[in-house]
């Protein structure tokens, strides 16, 4: 299946319903030489801070538990990706397309995600302490998010609301 994101083409297996498991040095060893397609690949509990991996498609990837601190995911698409439980602290997904990712319970501490799309992701339980969201507001934690709600635009009040709900 022949995938356009940013007007970069990717030729995917998004059709198959199954994911790859590779180990993190396949992984980076294929992403150094050049690979940008990893739709659906299973990096499960991966260790992966301080990479960068700008422009990456990681559509429906398995990223449960993973560690990415620090990682540079800008103009990544992770659309449907399965984020649960990882850990993205000063993550850069400025940019980022997140579209139906879940992300539950995942710590976004300090990540940017200015001008990220993040319709239909599921951030239930995430910790987005220091957070910039895809607006520029940076969340400082969940009681100060409900002070400064009403400066907030209507995606990082909806994102608030459920940061604050579920905390």
């Amino acid at each position: 299946m022949q995938l356009s994101y940013l007007g970069i083409g990717f030729q995917s297996s998004a059709t198959s319903s199954t994911t790859q498991k590779i180990s993190s040095e396949q992984f980076l060893d294929r992403y150094a030489a050049g690979e940008l397609d990893f739709a659906k690949v299973n990096l499960r509990e991966s260790i992966l801070n301080d990479v960068n991996l700008s422009l990456i498609n990681l559509f429906g990837a398995e990223l449960n538990g993973s560690i990415l601190k620090r990682v540079n995911l800008a103009r990544a698409n992770l659309s449907m990706a399965n984020l649960t439980g990882a850990n993205l602290t000063e993550a850069d997904l400025s940019g980022a397309n997140l579209v139906w990712a879940n992300l539950r319970n995942a710590n976004l501490a300090g990540a940017d995600l200015t001008g990220a799309n993040l319709t239909g992701a599921d951030l239930t339980g995430a910790n987005l302490t220091g957070t910039t969201m895809p607006d520029g507001i940076v969340l400082s934690s969940s009681t100060s998010s409900n002070q400064s709600r009403d400066k907030l635009n209507p995606i990082s009040k909806l994102i608030s609301q459920l940061f604050t709900k579920n905390s």
